[in-house]
């Protein structure tokens, strides 16, 4: 073997490598593409989260409506309670 086909093969081979290398490359910058609109989705979550559990709260008890009947109560235990109220 001469000293021209050994550079040709390794212009071979060096040829190959970047191509291996380039197709790696492309596959990391897609995962990481992936990933990354992964932690932003995990960040807009843990953002809402953040706002539900620490966030103000709409509910006050202060400012409930008499006029709202109990969850539990029919509408007849809530005019019986009424009338209490009223006597």
């Amino acid at each position: 073997m001469d000293q021209s086909q050994a550079l040709e093969l390794l212009i071979k081979s060096q040829a190959e490598q970047i191509r291996l290398l380039t197709e790696a490359n492309a596959k990391q910058a897609e995962q990481m593409t992936g990933l990354q609109q992964k932690i932003d989705k995990l960040l807009s979550q843990i953002a809402w989260f953040t706002r539900q559990f620490y966030g103000r709260k709409s509910e006050k008890l202060s400012r409930l409506d008499p006029n709202q009947l109990n969850l539990f109560e029919t509408l007849e235990d809530e005019k019986k309670h009424l009338e209490e109220i009223e006597v």
